[in-house]
C-alpha cells in the first residue's frame, strides 16, 4: 500500500511493502492536505469583489466622462444653432461639431464589432460593422467642414470647392472599399484587421480626419497672436492634438502593431471623448466672444473685408476660430 501525502505541491510517499513481506494487492491512496500559505492569505490577496469593484469603477468613470463630453457637445450645438441665421459664418463649425459628435458616438468601442444591425434584417443582408462605416463617413464629412474653416481663416475660400470634391471622392472610396471587403460579413472590433480592402479603408478614414486636425493645430501654432487670443485658441489646439493622437494610434495599430494595439485599446474611447469635449469648449468660447462683438453697433471692419462696406459692416463669426485667425494673421 502506497500513501501519497500532498501539500502545496510537495509529495511525500510512504510504502509499507518494506515492513510487510506479503505481496498483497497494491492500493494507491492519495491524500491532499489543504495548507494555507502566507503568500495567499486573506491579508495579502485582494478579494475578488474588490477587483470587480475596481474594474466597475474604471468603467463607470470612463462612461461618465464620455457621457459628460457628449452632453456638453449637444448643449454647445443647441446654443450655436440659435444664431444660425444671424451669424451664417458660424455654421461650418456648428456642422463640424455635430458631425464629430455623431461619428464619435457611432465609433464608440462598445459598438465596434457588433452585428446587431445584421440581426434586424434578412440573412441575405449583411451589415456587420455598419456603425464603423457610418461613423467614419460622418468624421470624414466633419474633416471637410473643419478644413473649410481653416481655408476660410487663411483667405483661401476659393479652394473650399475642391476640398468638397475631395471629401466626396474620399467618402465614395471608403464606401466601396468597405462593401467589397469582408467587413459586412465579419463583425470585428477593428475592421483593418481583416486586411485587403478593409485595411485600405481604415488608412483612408484615419488619414482624412488626421489631416483635418493637423491643419487646425498647425494653423494655431504658426499664427502670430496676442497671449489672450492664444489662450482662447488653446482648447481648439488641444482638441486637434487629441484627434491627431487618436488617428495615429489607429494607423499604427495595423501598420506597426505591438504597443500601438495596447494603447489604442486603452485610450481610443477617452481620446475621442476628450477631443469632442475640447471642440465643444472651443465652440462655447466662440459663442461667448461672438455675443460680445455683435452687441456693439460700431464694431470695426474685419481684416480682409470689403472696405466699401464701411465701419458698420457686421463682424464675421469667430465661433469656429476663423475670425480669430483673420484678426491676427497679419499682426
Amino acid at each position: 500500500m502506497t500513501i501519497d501525502l500532498r501539500a502545496e505541491g510537495h509529495a511525500h510517499q510512504f510504502d509499507d511493502s518494506a515492513i510487510t513481506n506479503r505481496p498483497a494487492v497494491q492500493f494507491d491512496l492519495v491524500i491532499t492536505l489543504p495548507v494555507r500559505s502566507h503568500h495567499t492569505s486573506g491579508r495579502h490577496r485582494r478579494p475578488e469583489w474588490r477587483r470587480c469593484a475596481g474594474r466597475a469603477a474604471n468603467v463607470s468613470t470612463s462612461f461618465m466622462f464620455y457621457f459628460v463630453s457628449c452632453a456638453v457637445a449637444v448643449a454647445t450645438i443647441v446654443l450655436r444653432v440659435t444664431r444660425w441665421r444671424s451669424l451664417p459664418q458660424s455654421r461650418p463649425f456648428t456642422i463640424a461639431l455635430s458631425l464629430l459628435l455623431g461619428g464619435v458616438v457611432l465609433r464608440h468601442p462598445a459598438l465596434l464589432g457588433t452585428g446587431w444591425v445584421q440581426s434586424a434584417y434578412d440573412t441575405n443582408v449583411h451589415l456587420a460593422n455598419f456603425t464603423c462605416l457610418l461613423g467614419d463617413l460622418l468624421l470624414a464629412a466633419a474633416a471637410g467642414y473643419i478644413g473649410s474653416v481653416v481655408l476660410q481663416a487663411w483667405g483661401l475660400s476659393r479652394v473650399r470647392r475642391w476640398l468638397a470634391y475631395g471629401i466626396a471622392a474620399t467618402a465614395l472610396a471608403m464606401t466601396i472599399l468597405w462593401a467589397i471587403s469582408d467587413a459586412p460579413l465579419t463583425p470585428i472590433r477593428y475592421v483593418g484587421d481583416l486586411g485587403g480592402p478593409a485595411l485600405i479603408y481604415t488608412y483612408i478614414a484615419a488619414t482624412t480626419i488626421l489631416i483635418a486636425n493637423a491643419a487646425v493645430l498647425i494653423s494655431i501654432l504658426v499664427v502670430r497672436a496676442a497671449r489672450k487670443i492664444r489662450l482662447a485658441l488653446m482648447p481648439l489646439a488641444l482638441a486637434a492634438v487629441f484627434g491627431v493622437i487618436g488617428n495615429v494610434l489607429r494607423i499604427g495599430t495595423h501598420g506597426v502593431g505591438g504597443v500601438f494595439v495596447t494603447l489604442r485599446d486603452r485610450l481610443e474611447g477617452p481620446l475621442s471623448a476628450a477631443m469632442i469635449l475640447l471642440y465643444s469648449i472651443s465652440g462655447l468660447i466662440g459663442y461667448a466672444m461672438t455675443a460680445h462683438l455683435t452687441a456693439s453697433e460700431t464694431s470695426p471692419p474685419v481684416v480682409g473685408c470689403d472696405p466699401a462696406r464701411g465701419r458698420h459692416a457686421p463682424r464675421r463669426s469667430n465661433a469656429c476660430a476663423d475670425d480669430l485667425f483673420n484678426r491676427v494673421r497679419n499682426e
